[in-house]
């Protein structure tokens, strides 16, 4: 993680402290000053006031230490106000936390005319509100994100005894002159035990408890019966959004209350990254999980998001992540009342389509908003997929969902939707082609177990589809139209799906000479256009060819964004890959050093992270460097990293006719029933040009049901030596190698296993062959 702390506004937006511009405290007459002594306790000055009350700082005779004195408002003492000012101090008196202020006494004051309700509670010395301190002190990121999880454990404690806040903002989590967090003014908290809820205080139905700012959408609903911990999650969520960028997610302004609460239910936040581009990745999508509106989607307790905020700061996979385009488009049909249960998978599929009509725009921005004209030649798109939704829902509302079975699925779906697009689109060539672009989509990503007899087929749909498009857009825009060379790509990508990076070279080489033509060598189009034909090329086995292209596109895009833009650095580890593909270690190992170190900035997410991690591993790995690529990982956690991998490419390129190596070592064996099923299904796509070698430490239970499973011999290699032979011999397109549980190597061994095989046996040492298999190095795909 980097130490360096972004720049951000010093003086964030002031919070209210309640106090009036002459100094009095507002609805509390002292009538002569503040009371001299409150029970047990000498007053020395006020500090503030809140809804419920004025606060005192004094100091209490016994035992003598400093204390804040709670006094209840004058004019405000009804029975049902006492009920909830004593009730408060019951709440308080119930937690036992390190960053909860302590009570330590409740009782009443006698002003002369009335009894008041107070309590004492513990001092906090020299406070500033949390948002107030991170930015005077100028915390870093990761600083800011610590103290705020401890901010979480105190929370989650008065959850654990049934005590909701329902008031947490900046200025109720104030931070000591040691700077500890300390969570104050649980004046408006609400217990979830039912005995207390229903038999003392009971906050009436319609009334507004908290400030409207922090407010979850159900609080503004008013319902205190519908208020549960999740609300504070969301006001948690919205404080760490202050202390990260100093400002709100809303523009609440002066707007009516009225108004405030629409936007706080129906708008979406404004995105973190947009005030400072810093805060993305993994920060960013916490951030906006702890403000879901719908509850459900939240983080469901505090301890939970305060986990998060661990795994993030420990370099490990967060659990949040982004909501889906079919959870969006689910949202976007309830506001606009539309057919939610018949048409959810092909308001999926235009959502996608919007994606893809604007694919070279978003290749070339990747993460940012540069040029006037991209941004709206962008919009431009997306309004026209909109517009497509429409069409597409009168379209359905003539099929009745019912009659696909009991269960329907997507591709059920798109089989129906498919038959009615010519009809339904007759003499409207731009709608038709944006719902084909979004059906093809959609079909070619039906990849999983579910369609796995049916992958061809759909794969050949989305073809279909992609080439109706490319053909309409061409007669309706142009040959040479924006429009039709998204479709290129659209069509280019299903090519290399079904291993035809031949057909896929021709169109994606047609599209970088017509954006060059058109926007000119610099323009960032083209740059991407160069950076998609040179990776055709190199799947090809054309790295020399490749090379000129990634050169020009890594020295133009630096020369115009810096080397530390996400965009750059993502081309620059894609310059990598040739380079060590034509033997250039040396400059590779560079490059991809370079963009490990940049990729410790926090607005890289954990997975952006470890693959520039695993590049540069990948490289000193080849180049026999074994111990610098193991202090790359100092604190690997085996179980985690295991889980996650994807351990068998099924996306392999067969055109060539050449077999795929797939290398099992011994330690793997735990995890080789899960992957069964994947085996049998590559093995049915590609028959005999699967072969797996180095299964040296199955039982022979264990092969022998690999073997049934695939119907297929594997070579079972216990002769000394025999896996390294396979591995050395090359011609494989594609292969994995498993070293102390963990895959080292995901790439092509056709081109670099002799130098990254000698490079590990002769730097550590060991052998990759059946008799010892376990190597002493260690990395990460």
């Amino acid at each position: 993680m980097s130490d360096k702390t972004p720049e951000r506004p010093d003086n964030p937006p002031p919070h209210d402290k309640g106090s009036s511009s002459d100094g009095t405290i507002p609805g509390h007459s002292t009538r002569g000053g503040p009371p001299k002594r409150i029970g047990n306790y000498v007053i020395k000055r006020r500090i503030a006031s809140g809804g419920m009350g004025t606060v005192y700082e004094a100091m209490q005779e016994q035992p003598r230490r400093p204390a804040a004195v709670k006094l209840m408002r004058r004019g405000v003492s009804s029975a049902h106000a006492l009920r909830r000012f004593e009730y408060e101090a019951q709440l308080l008196a119930r937690l036992r936390h390190p960053h909860i202020a302590q009570i330590f006494e409740a009782g009443t004051y006698d002003d002369g005319t009335e009894k008041i309700p107070f309590f004492a509670m513990e001092y906090i010395p020299n406070p500033k509100s949390i948002t107030e301190y991170v930015f005077a002190k100028k915390l870093n990121t990761e600083d800011r994100l610590r103290m705020f999880a401890v901010v979480c454990d105190a929370v989650h404690h008065g959850h654990q005894k049934g005590i909701i806040h329902r008031d947490l903002k900046p200025d109720n989590i104030l931070v000591d002159s040691h700077g500890e967090p300390k969570i104050i003014d649980f004046g408006v908290a609400r217990a979830t035990d039912s005995d207390l809820a229903l038999t003392t205080m009971q906050t009436e139905v319609g009334q507004l408890v908290g400030t409207l700012q922090y407010m979850s959408p159900e609080q503004i609903e008013a319902d205190p019966h519908d208020i549960d911990i999740r609300s504070d999650v969301y006001a948690l969520g919205i404080v760490l959004y202050e202390m990260l960028t100093g400002r709100q997610p809303y523009d609440l302004g002066s707007r009516p209350v009225l108004e405030a609460g629409r936007i706080i239910r129906e708008e979406e936040p404004k995105k973190p990254s947009t005030i400072d581009r810093r805060i993305g990745g993994d920060i960013e999508t916490i951030v906006l999980k702890a403000l879901e509106k719908d509850r459900d989607r939240r983080y469901q307790s505090a301890a939970s998001l305060a986990g998060d905020i661990r795994r993030f700061l420990n370099d490990e996979p967060i659990i949040a992540r982004p909501p889906s385009l079919g959870y969006q488009l689910s949202v976007f049909a309830r506001r606009n009342r539309a057919l939610v249960v018949a048409t959810g998978a092909v308001l999926l599929a235009l959502a996608a389509g919007t994606v893809v009509s604007t694919s070279l725009y978003l290749r070339a921005e990747s993460e940012r908003v540069r040029a006037e004209e991209q941004r709206a030649r962008a919009e431009e798109q997306s309004e026209k997929a909109m517009s497509s939704i429409g069409y597409v829902l009168e379209m359905v509302k003539s099929a009745d969902p019912s009659c696909l079975g009991e269960e329907v699925k997507v591709g059920d779906l798109l089989d129906s939707y498919s038959k009615k697009i010519e009809e339904a689109f007759a003499g409207q060539p731009e709608l038709e082609a944006a719902v084909r672009t979004a059906l093809g989509e959609s079909c070619k990503y039906l990849d999983n177990f579910e369609y796995a007899g049916q992958r061809d087929k759909y794969k050949a749909d989305a073809r279909n589809h992609f080439e109706r498009a490319l053909a309409l857009r061409r007669t309706h825009f142009g040959e040479n139209s924006s429009e039709a060379i998204s479709s290129m790509y659209d069509l280019a990508d299903v090519f290399e799906l079904e291993g035809d990076y031949k057909g896929s070279e021709r169109l994606k080489r047609r599209g970088w000479e017509l954006f060059k033509q058109e926007n000119g060598p610099e323009d960032d189009y083209t740059l991407s256009a160069a950076s998609e034909l040179a990776e055709n090329l190199y799947h090809q086995g054309r790295s020399s060819e490749a090379l000129p292209l990634m050169e020009e596109v890594v020295e133009v895009s630096r020369r115009l964004y810096g080397d530390r833009d996400k965009w750059v650095l993502g081309h620059m580890r894609q310059y990598a890959r040739v380079l060590m593909d034509v033997g250039r270690f040396d400059e590779a190992e560079q490059l991809r050093r370079h963009a490990f170190e940049a990729a410790q900035a926090d607005s890289f997410s954990w997975g952006e992270k470890r693959g520039a991690r695993g590049d540069l591993a990948n490289s000193l790995l080849a180049m026999g460097r074994v111990d610098e690529a193991r202090s790359l990982y100092p604190d690997r956690r085996l179980p985690e990293n295991l889980g996650i991998k994807k351990w068998i490419n099924g996306n392999v390129n067969v055109s060539s006719g050449e077999p795929t190596l797939l290398v099992f070592w011994e330690e793997w064996c735990p995890y080789s029933t899960r992957q069964i099923p994947r085996l049998r299904k590559l093995h049915e796509t590609y028959g005999e040009n699967i072969r797996v070698v180095g299964m040296t430490g199955f039982s022979e239970e264990k092969t022998r049901e690999c073997i049934d499973a695939l119907n297929v011999s594997f070579p079972n290699a216990h002769v000394d030596g025999e896996a390294r032979k396979e591995l050395e011999a090359g011609g494989f397109p594609d292969s994995f190698l498993f070293v102390d549980n963990e895959v080292v190597w995901h790439d092509h061994p056709i081109r670099l296993s002799k130098h990254m095989f000698e490079g590990l046996l002769n730097g550590s040492g060991a052998r990759s062959d059946a008799g010892q298999s376990r190597l002493t190095a260690a990395g990460e795909s």
